[in-house]
C-alpha cells in the first residue's frame, strides 16, 4: 500500500516559514547550485535521504540486548508473546540469540505457557540457525546456508531497517511501481517543539494513506508510520523514539506498534520492543567476542545443508562434523575435477578427430 512509483507534488502553497526551512534544509544537507532541485519535494526527499544515509554511516558495531512484548486484544485476546534477543554486529558479520515465551489464555482461564529459543550467526560465509535445548540430551536442529535468511522478529536490526531496506530505511530503496498513487512532501512542527518532515502517499486505486514523519534533529530518522485505511480511518501506528549513542549516531531504542479494527477503531494488537542501554555497547568492537560469529556442530545436532545450490542435505547426529564442516569444499573439489577432465576429454577426441580426418 505504501510503496509504489515516486510522483511528487506540491501539497499545498508553501507558507514563509515552509520556505525559509527549505532552504536551510538544502544549507544544512549541502544541496546547493545544481545540486539542489528546484521542486520543495525533492528538495525535502533529499534532505531525508542523505540525513538518514548519514547517520546510519556513524554506527559501525553494535551489541544490543533488548526486550519485546506483544499482545492480542478483542477476538485476538488471550495470547501473549514476550521476547529477549541479544545481538552482536560488526564488519557485516552478526550473531543473535532469540528467547521466545508465549502464554496463551483459553476460553475457560486455562494458562498455557511455550518457551523456545535459537542462535543465529552469519560470519560473512555461511548463515546458521541452532536450536537452544534446555536439556543437553535432546537432539538438536541445525540449518546451514549461503545467505542469511531471518524471519520477523529474529533480527532488531532487520527489523526496524537499519541493516538493508525496511522500516526507517524504506525510503533509500527507490520503490517499485506497484501501486498507483502520488507522494506529496512537507515539513510540520512536532508536539515537543522539533521540525519534522512529512511525506504522504495517497493511494488512488484502494484509497488508502500512508503518512511518514522525519525528524531532522535526530538524523533524519523515522519517528511516526501511520497507515490509513481511508484518509480518516486509521489502520496501524508505529512511533519510534531515539537516543544519541557513541560516535553520534542517532539509534531506534524504543518502538511501539499499534494495530486498530478499521470497522469500530478498537485495539486489536499491540507490539512493543525496547532497547536495554544499560546491557548495550555502540562503537565499542572490543565488547564482541572473538568468536561469536562461529557457530560450531556440537553434539546430538541433526544438519540440515542448503549451502550446495539451496539442496537439502540431511546429515543425522552420528555423521562426524568434521565432515560435513568440509562437505561443500569436497563438492566443489569433486566437481572442478569433473570438470578439468570432461575438458580435456573434449580437447583429446577434438585432436583425435582431426588426425582421422587428416589420414583420409
Amino acid at each position: 500500500m505504501y510503496y509504489s512509483e515516486r510522483k511528487v507534488e506540491i501539497s499545498n502553497v508553501p507558507s514563509v516559514s515552509f520556505i525559509l526551512f527549505a532552504v536551510a534544509l538544502c544549507f544544512f544537507c549541502g544541496l546547493n547550485g545544481s545540486k539542489a532541485s528546484a521542486d520543495p519535494n525533492e528538495v525535502l526527499y533529499n534532505t531525508v535521504v542523505e540525513g538518514l544515509r548519514e547517520n546510519i554511516a556513524k554506527l559501525t558495531s553494535a551489541t544490543l540486548v533488548s526486550h519485546e512484548e506483544s499482545m492480542g486484544y478483542g477476538p485476538w485476546k488471550g495470547r501473549t508473546e514476550k521476547r529477549e534477543q541479544q545481538l552482536w554486529w560488526k564488519e557485516g558479520k552478526l550473531a543473535a540469540t532469540n528467547k521466545w515465551e508465549s502464554i496463551t489464555t483459553d476460553e475457560n482461564g486455562q494458562i498455557k505457557k511455550n518457551s523456545d529459543a535459537r542462535i543465529m550467526t552469519w560470519n560473512g560465509k555461511d548463515f546458521r540457525i541452532k536450536d537452544i535445548k534446555k536439556n543437553i540430551s535432546e537432539k538438536v536442529d541445525m540449518a546451514l546456508l549461503n545467505k542469511p535468511r531471518y524471519h520477523w522478529g529474529d533480527n532488531y536490526l532487520n527489523d526496524i531497517g537499519w541493516q538493508g531496506p525496511g522500516l526507517i530505511s524504506g525510503v533509500l530503496s527507490k520503490p517499485l511501481a506497484t501501486e498507483p498513487g502520488k507522494h506529496y512532501w512537507s515539513t510540520e512542527d512536532g508536539k515537543d517543539g522539533s521540525r519534522l518532515i512529512k511525506h504522504e502517499f495517497r493511494n488512488s486505486r484502494t484509497g488508502q494513506v500512508g503518512r511518514r514523519y522525519y525528524d531532522v534533529t535526530k538524523g533524519c530518522g523515522l519517528v511516526r508510520d501511520e497507515n490509513y485505511a481511508s484518509p480518516t480511518q486509521l489502520q496501524a501506528r508505529t512511533t519510534i523514539q531515539y537516543t544519541q549513542v557513541s560516535g553520534g549516531s542517532w539509534f531506534p531504542v524504543d518502538v511501539n506498534v499499534v494495530s486498530f479494527n478499521i470497522q469500530n477503531g478498537e485495539i486489536i494488537h499491540k507490539r512493543k520492543i525496547e532497547i536495554d542501554l544499560a546491557k548495550s555497547a555502540f562503537n565499542n568492537p572490543k565488547a564482541i567476542p572473538e568468536d561469536i560469529f562461529e557457530l560450531q556442530i556440537g553434539p546430538n545436532t541433526e544438519v540440515s545443508d542448503f549451502r550446495w545450490f539451496g539442496i537439502r542435505i540431511l546429515y543425522p547426529p552420528s555423521v562426524n562434523p568434521i565432515i560435513i564442516e568440509s562437505s561443500v569444499a569436497c563438492a566443489w573439489l569433486l566437481l572442478s575435477v569433473v570438470i578439468v577432465v570432461c575438458v580435456f576429454g573434449t580437447m583429446i577426441w577434438i585432436l583425435k578427430s582431426r588426425r582421422t580426418s587428416v589420414h583420409h
